[in-house]
């Protein structure tokens, strides 16, 4: 009786910490009612999309692991003298920092940030992390490695990089001057600069820095992607095994249910055409 409650307990614990993965979880296993699983399940799955992916959050671990990140911000607030700089520095960073790291990481990255330096202004916070949520999932847009979805539009219309670029440049120059006009709402009060100084290590960040542009060449089709991938892993063993710990499994698993999910609908969509019904 008590090891089912502790199943019970870890399942539900689960299900609250990430619903994302939980119900694409469930949506998948329900598919394979309809369309049983065989070996043809492993040719619904995108490996491009996930090695990609993996290779990126590999690289990106590490350069947040060698404090890249607090180091390049830093630098950024250095030209802050307002609420409203302060405000701007703080959603722009999110919104050009998602186009290379994606935007949950960008999130990830910066909102604690604007939680530490907005702390004596709760209701500047608070509006300032909204639009920092808008500010990196509308900047993602640009890229294709922007965000997870951009990656498999990318690969499933076979588009170069210049070509999606091109198609995305709009809607992002708009939502960047939307993000502009919504900063003159903020007060500007004057603002003294941080007294904690960030420091980065140029010399642990590189190697991480140059996976990075190798797992672009990857996205650029100029490297194959499984080698990359081979290349991320084999760094972060000899480097800092404790970066693979910081890569987001659940988001690959959540794409994998998702490619299932996606290819067995589209399956058992073509069988009913194909029988008239």
């Amino acid at each position: 009786m008590e090891v089912q409650k502790n199943r019970r307990g870890r399942v539900l614990n689960w299900l609250r910490r990430d619903p994302v993965l939980a119900a694409s979880c469930a949506a998948a296993l329900l598919s394979a009612f309809f369309v049983p699983p065989s070996r043809a399940y492993l040719s619904y799955l995108d490996l491009r999309v996930l090695c990609l992916l993996a290779s990126l959050m590999v690289a990106v671990a590490g350069l947040k692991k060698t404090g890249a990140f607090d180091f390049l911000m830093d630098h950024l607030l250095k030209a802050v003298r307002s609420t409203r700089t302060l405000s701007a520095a703080l959603i722009g960073v999110c919104f050009f920092t998602s186009m290379l790291v994606t935007n949950d990481v960008a999130l990830i990255t910066f909102v604690p940030l604007a939680i530490l330096m907005l702390a004596q202004r709760q209701r500047l916070m608070a509006f300032v992390i909204v639009l920092q949520t808008v500010a990196a999932n509308l900047g993602s847009m640009l890229t294709p490695l922007g965000n997870p979805q951009n990656l498999y539009l990318y690969g499933r219309f076979n588009l170069s990089a210049g070509q999606f670029m091109s198609i995305m440049a709009m809607p992002t120059a708009v939502s960047l001057l939307l993000l502009c006009l919504a900063l003159l709402w903020i007060r500007p009060e004057t603002i003294s600069p941080p007294a904690e100084k960030k420091t980065g290590c140029a010399k642990k960040a590189l190697p991480w820095a140059v996976l990075f542009c190798v797992c672009l060449l990857a996205v650029l089709r100029v490297l194959p992607y499984g080698l990359v991938l081979a290349i991320a892993v084999l760094t972060a063993a000899l480097l800092d095994r404790s970066v693979l710990r910081g890569v987001d499994y659940s988001l690959l698993l959540t794409f994998v249910f998702f490619f299932l999910l996606i290819r067995s609908v589209y399956k058992e969509l073509h069988a009913d055409r194909e029988t008239g019904c």
